[in-house]
């Protein structure tokens, strides 16, 4: 199976550098998803930002890595400070 995770841990570089990333309504419906691979969380959350930019449907995007919650970022945020809390 490509991509899975084993017992000795070789893959778990992968998956600590995949982020998900939902592109969340005012209402809080997620309109849109994205998965990708950065080598840290700041590069992650200037995804979220270009990802914004590309989707003028979306009013803030959820950057995840795992179950960890690394930021919310609100549209606000493309002229602004990067991220609420992050």
């Amino acid at each position: 199976m490509v991509g899975a995770i084993n017992n000795t841990g070789t893959d778990q570089a992968m998956q600590d550098n995949a982020y998900t990333f939902l592109g969340n309504s005012k209402a809080g419906a997620t309109l849109f998803m994205d998965i990708a691979v950065f080598e840290d969380d700041e590069m992650a959350k200037r995804h979220a930002l270009q990802l914004l930019k590309d989707h003028d449907s979306g009013e803030a995007v959820e950057v995840w890595r795992s179950s960890l919650l690394i930021a919310k970022i609100p549209r606000a945020a493309i002229s602004g400070p990067a991220a609420e809390g992050g």
